[in-house]
């Protein structure tokens, strides 16, 4: 063991004609034509071991989607971002082997605020940072290597995080997790 980095960057492009998005809280669940749209974006992805026991990894995505060329019933579309695409999302965490039988880790995960319908005209939503601390240990490394207790704190810094969408009159929201404490008992053969 020793130093390992592996890294990966992507450049991507889609366009579409005709694209249709689901209409949200429509109770029939119909469709409505968005238009033609533009996307492009930028991954970027790191995975490293920077000492024994010791490795970290991270994503970063950017990520820009407008309308082209709108339905001609909404003609001033023209350029708007596309409803419910952040422009960023992100990922990362560390995980460190504190002792043979034990490994503590700090993941995250979160996202940039979004527009709430092609009219980009209610405001931006959506934003969120969650983080998450787990602590590993197997049990009885001696009897059953791969009986392992986990003990999880979701979103760490309490953070009021929601989806958000647009009912025709009014934001409606739809609240993540809380803060909360989570055990488990992993069992491999």
């Amino acid at each position: 063991q020793g130093r390992h980095v592996e890294a990966r960057v992507a450049w991507w492009r889609q366009t579409a004609t005709g694209e249709i998005a689901r209409r949200l809280n429509d109770p029939a669940g119909d469709f409505e034509n968005v238009g033609a749209t533009r996307r492009s974006g930028i991954d970027l992805q790191v995975r490293a071991q920077v000492l024994p026991g010791l490795e970290g990894w991270g994503a970063l995505a950017w990520q820009k989607a407008t309308i082209a060329v709108p339905p001609p019933a909404t003609p001033a579309f023209a350029g708007n971002a596309i409803d419910h695409v952040p422009e960023w999302l992100w990922s990362g965490g560390i995980e460190w082997q504190a002792l043979r039988t034990t490994s503590l880790g700090l993941s995250g995960r979160g996202q940039s605020a979004y527009h709430l319908t092609s009219a980009n005209a209610e405001g931006r939503w959506g934003r969120s940072a969650v983080f998450d601390l787990t602590l590993r240990h197997r049990l009885a490394p001696w009897f059953n290597p791969g009986l392992e207790l986990g003990l999880t704190l979701h979103n760490l810094l309490a953070d009021l995080h929601e989806y958000v969408w647009w009912d025709g009159a009014q934001t409606l929201h739809s609240p993540g997790e809380g803060r909360a404490l989570t055990a488990s008992l992993r069992a491999r053969m």
